[in-house]
């Protein structure tokens, strides 16, 4: 069972996640194991997605697993992508 603190994590996580995934991607698979996040899934521009979730205030050590075409769609990437809880400055300020 999930602390307090860590399920208000998992939540601003998803959260961000929802709101800076594009509509171009979508997750297949999200795996949160500790402080650590693993996901794939589909977009067609993995590496932006990338880019963008290098720039989120929960996710620290970002890191591609790997970027590779889709074979069963065309203009379409498959990723894998692994990640870090990070603590926001807000949230520090909260403690």
């Amino acid at each position: 069972m999930l602390s307090s603190q860590a399920s208000k994590s998992v939540l601003l996580v998803l959260k961000e996640l929802t709101e800076r995934i594009p509509e171009n991607s979508f997750l297949q698979n999200l795996n949160i194991q500790g402080n650590r996040i693993s996901m794939t899934g589909f977009s067609s521009s993995a590496s932006t997605l990338l880019k963008t979730l290098l720039d989120s205030q929960y996710l620290g050590a970002v890191e591609s697993r790997y970027i590779t075409p889709d074979r069963t769609m065309q203009n379409r990437e498959k990723f894998s992508f692994e990640a870090t809880f990070q603590e926001s400055e807000s949230e520090e300020a909260v403690k």
